[in-house]
Order: C-alpha cells, then structure tokens, then sequence
C-alpha cells in the first residue's frame, strides 16, 4: 500500500473532504484497487461510468463538478470494477445466478468513450441476458483461458476459466457495430462463449450485422466457442455495405455449433484468415455444416475439422481462396472442400484426408464453375477452368484418384494443353473418334502440345450455332463414357458466351445423358486460346452409341463466329478414378489423304491413316493452298 493511503470498505464512503489523502485503497469486492483524487470537471465522464468504475464522486458531489476520485489504471481495466460477478458456476440455478449485461455494457461503454482500451475478465462463467454490441473501434477483451471441453449443460460447481454464457434468444451474443468505414480494430483472446443445451440462446456467438459501414480489422485468439447454431455470422441489414474485411481467427476450439462460420444474405468477407483450429463435431446433421462463405482472399490452412458436415464450402469468390494442410476425418456431406464460382486464383492442397469412409461424403475435393486455380489434392470437377495438373503418387500414381463412383455431379473440367502433356492414355474399355462429315473445311493449325502442324475443322455459325459428332461404342451399365475435345475460339468482336454441350446416349435424353453449360468460361479464356474439355457421365443402361452438340459460342450465338476443332475421342472406362483430360496427338494429326484445303507449309507431316507399302506419311513439298504433298 502506498505510504499515506487509508482504506475503505465501499466507494460510499469517499467524501471529497477526503481528498487530502494521497490515496485511498478501495477494498470493496471485486472493486479493489487505488484511487487518487482529482480535481476538476469530470461530469461527462462521471455520466458515461455510471456505475463508478473508474470515476468515484464523492457523495457531496455527485456530478464529479468540482473532482472525481480516479482509479490508478495499468494495462487495461476490469469487468469486474463495472459490477460483473461472473458467478454463474457458483450459483444453484441459471436463475439465480447474478445477470452481469449491464456490467459489459457499462464497461463497453467506457471504453468507447475512452477511444478503445483492453477490458480483462475475470475466472467465472458470466451469465448474460441481452446482447453484447462491441463499439466501433480499438476493443480488446482478453480471459484467463480457453475451455477445452464444452460441458453442454449447466453445472453447478464446475470451476472453468472466464467464460461468457448468453441466456437469450437474440441474434448474437456479441454483436459488431461499424459507424464509418474501417470501424474494427477488435481483439478476443482467451476466453470462451458457451451456450447451454436449456434454455434460450442466440443465434451465433460473434455477429457483424453489415448496414452502411465496411467493418474491417478482427482478430479472435485462443478462443472456445461452443453450442450455438454458429460460431460466427455475418449478416445483411439495413444500407448498402455487404462486407466484413479483414478477419483472423486462429488458435480457437470451435465445437458442438451446428456451423462454424457463416456468410448471409449476400454479405462476404474480405480478407479472411481460419488458421490452427481445433474445430471439429460442429454441423453433422442435414441442414448444417462448417465454414460456409462468401469471400475473396480467403485462407482456411492447418485446421483440424473431423466430423462435420461440408466443412468447406466457399463460393462467389473473385480472387485468392487458399485451402491446405487441414486433417479431415468422419465427414459427412458433398466434399470436405467445395470451391464454388471462385474466379481465381485459387489453390487447394495439400490436405490430409486419411479417415474417410466414401459412404458418407461423395468428394475429397469439389470445384464448381471455378476459373483459373490448382487443385494438388484429388478433386471433382464439376465445370473448371484451367485447373493445374493433379499432384499423384502412391501405387497408383497413373491415375488423378477422383473421389467417387457416383454421378451426383457432371463431370465437366476444361484445360490448357499448351505447355502441358495431356497424351497419358487413360485404362480404356474401348474408344472411337466421334467423326461424321466434316463441319466445314479442313484448316492448318499449329498443335498446342507439340508445336508440329495439326489439321483441324473450321466451324462457323453461318447456318447453326452448334457442331454434331457421333461415335458408335459399345458401354455396359455403371461404366463410365467420357469425351475429350479440343477446340479454339477464334479472336472477333463478339460477345462473350458460355459454350453449350450435350452428350446424347443412343441419341436420347436418359440413360445418364446430361447436358453441360461452362459458365464462367469468357473470364477464364480468351478467344484465340486452345482448350481441352473433358467431360464424363455414368451409364444407367447398355449404350450403342453415343451423339454429341456441342454451342462453342453458346445456344444463341450471332451468324459468322468461328471455331477451330478436332474430332473428339470418345472412350468408356470402368475406374472413374482414371478419369482425366486426354488428348491424342497422333490421332489428331491422322488423315486418311493429303488436305485439299488450308494453307500449308512445307515440312509439314502428316499420320497416314492407310498407309500403302510402307508409306505411313504425308509430307508437304511445296507451301500453299493446300500445298503439294507426296506420301513416305
């Protein structure tokens, strides 16, 4: 104790004609502590600590006009100054237990007026009645630890460090404000949220109710979070703004939540960091799940997410998503990650995926209508673009491992062959080259795998937007039919569109036939590029042969659009984890005579597809349209 202090019992007995005290020691429980007089006018603090935390008139001045006694404060301040008694665990009922909501809103309060400030919590569980709102900016709310285990009901007697418990059925138990752009600057650190099995409880633990502010700047450490219907949510209302920037979450035991984190109503995050959590047993049951949201810059790395139901799925993302190095084990649902209209960039892998049963979750991975990314983890592509090769290895090191054997989704990815070798043959049942006669006149193109000359088809919606291939191959029930095209948009002035494709058991709409729209394919391509679209279904019933329609500029394209095209290949296969984009350069380069049309080169060479006394070439001896050529 400070030399001259006296000490008191309660803050009522401090009088201003007290004040030649150098300090008063405050015994007062759970406001314990020094004040110091000091004179002055404090009256708009006094009016903010209304319940005398910091700011103690005296009795005879109850304004704080003509001074205050103030608390020596160092390193932040105390819940436990406002009146908060965190006594729930010691308390024989949930309704006997002291409700402390005006305690946080009072120490809230404080440090709004103050401009931020740390608030400490104390050992205890809090029971609280109303919502927390967190002011605009500089809060920092730091407990005496994380609980590991979330108890579910209440239990008299059990000791736990400090912990918020929400009594009330509002939207969140701690809801964010933003007043400007940019509010935030919010730190929780080592404490826990706990909602109990009886009773009422809200929503969601932590809450961004998103109106005419962008919030930005949250960062949620060494955290437990338990028994809500979701960890976190960010959610649409009143204005114009719809996102939440700059968001980590690391170090946390997220449990027992039927999701982990949600975008709503359109809201999104921007800036989004999930790292080094232990969140597993949230959302197993239909209608629940894990990280569910909208976002770009999106990271979801080292996290342990076992037991839950779609554990990833970010969608309408327009740049940088990044999901690696997390343990998935006991998932249920469509895929442990589920990339969904992320234009990309975008990366998956490596994860570790070694407790699956396939019973139960359909995909490793599933990208849907994503751009430009790469996926070194086994995946699904139901409509992709550019996607880099898949990292294999194992015994069966040939194959891209696909996740399942099932066609819940249509299998629809589109590469870039230039740089890379797409020649590895598949384990074919049987192939065919999808011909009839050509849709146009045969033309010089440059193979964007090999650099040597190509002959190719030119197409042009002059008279109808879509090209017409047929193969006759033989499948059997539950074998897989896959095709592998390689097209070119040629570069003109028109608008964009999405190519259309139909594959055609036997000509007919059943028997697995389905019907492929590439969206997102104009942000991903240019015209000009070369693609290769691989796509695949899963036969319900004997199949004799197999049509293809195939829109390259989309079903209601404008009259003089080009395209360059091979003859598709068409195979079955029995292992729907050999599955891959597959193209076949020396059947492209195959010709049953020399081309009549086209400019050629010489030293241009062709595969001869009936080759006479040895002569298996075509070789062109004299540039021009279409050039002379001789067999050798």
């Amino acid at each position: 104790m400070e030399a001259g202090a006296c000490h008191l019992a309660h803050r009522n007995q401090l009088l201003g004609s007290m004040q030649k005290q150098e300090a008063i020691l405050l015994l007062e429980e759970g406001r314990e502590g020094i004040l110091r007089w000091h004179s002055g006018d404090f009256t708009e603090a006094v009016k903010v600590d209304l319940r005398q935390a910091i700011h103690v008139p005296s009795p005879d001045d109850p304004t704080g006009k003509r001074g205050v006694w103030k608390r020596a404060v160092n390193g932040g301040i105390q819940i436990t100054w406002f009146g908060a008694k965190f006594d729930l665990e010691r308390s024989d009922s949930i309704a006997n237990a002291t409700d402390d909501s005006e305690a946080w809103e009072a120490a809230l309060a404080y440090l709004e007026f103050t401009g931020g400030g740390t608030l400490h919590l104390p050992h205890g569980a809090s029971k609280v009645t109303r919502e927390i709102a967190i002011p605009y900016n500089g809060v920092h709310i730091v407990g005496t630890g994380t609980r590991k285990v979330y108890p579910g009901r209440f239990r008299p007697g059990k000791k736990c460090p400090s912990t918020l418990v929400p009594v009330h059925s509002g939207r969140s138990a701690i809801r964010f404000l933003a007043g400007h752009s940019g509010d935030g600057a919010f730190c929780a650190e080592n404490f826990n949220l706990a909602a109990l099995e009886e009773g009422e409880q809200p929503e969601c633990a932590f809450g961004w109710e998103v109106q005419d502010a962008f919030f930005y700047g949250y960062t949620f450490s060494r955290l437990g979070v338990h028994g809500f219907i979701s960890a976190f949510d960010s959610y649409k209302g009143k204005g114009k703004e719809y996102a939440v920037g700059g968001v980590l979450i690391d170090n946390c035991v997220i449990n027992r939540n039927r999701w982990i984190v949600r975008s709503m109503n359109k809201t999104q995050f921007n800036a989004f960091r999930f790292t080094n959590n232990k969140a597993g047993q949230n959302g197993y049951l239909p209608g629940q799940g894990g990280i569910a949201i909208s976002g770009q810059d999106v990271a979801i790395e080292n996290n342990i997410l076992e037991a839950t139901r779609d554990p990833v799925f970010v969608f309408g993302g327009h740049r940088d998503v990044s999901v690696r190095g997390n343990y998935f084990e006991a998932n249920v649902g469509k895929a442990c990650v589920h990339l969904r209209d992320i234009v990309g960039p975008y990366s998956v892998g490596p994860n570790n995926y070694s407790v699956l049963n396939y019973d139960n979750i359909a995909h490793k991975v599933l990208l849907s209508f994503c751009g430009m990314g790469a996926c070194i983890d086994p995946c699904w592509p139901n409509v992709t673009h550019k996607v880099m090769p898949a990292m294999t290895g194992g015994d069966e090191a040939s194959t891209l491992k696909n996740s399942v054997d099932t066609a819940i989704y249509g299998f629809c990815r589109l590469d870039r062959p230039d740089g890379l070798i797409w020649s590895a043959r598949p384990s074919l049942l049987a192939s065919a080259s999808a011909v009839t006669k050509p849709e146009g006149e045969l033309v010089r193109a440059t193979s964007p795998q090999t650099g040597i000359a190509m002959p190719v088809q030119r197409f042009s919606t002059s008279d109808r937007t879509f090209i017409e291939k047929r193969a006759t191959l033989a499948g059997e029930k539950g074998d897989w039919v896959v095709t592998s095209w390689l097209f070119n948009r040629l570069p003109d002035k028109g608008p964009p569109g999405d190519p259309y494709i139909s594959m055609r058991v036997d000509g007919a709409t059943s028997n697995g036939s389905r019907d492929y729209v590439t969206f997102g394919y104009s942000r991903a391509w240019r015209d000009g590029e070369w693609c290769l679209i691989t796509l695949a279904i899963r036969l319900e019933a004997p199949m004799s042969w197999m049509q293809l329609l195939f829109h390259p500029h989309g079903v209601e394209a404008a009259a003089g659009r080009t395209t360059h095209h091979s003859d598709p290949t068409v195979y079955t296969i029995a292992d729907v984890n050999d599955i891959r984009p597959y193209f076949d350069t020396r059947q492209a380069c195959t010709v049953i005579a020399p081309p009549s049309t086209g400019n050629w080169f010489v030293g241009d060479a062709l595969h001869n597809a009936a080759p006479e006394k040895g002569a298996t070439s075509f070789i062109c001896t004299k540039a021009g349209f279409p050039g002379t050529w001789v067999r050798a």
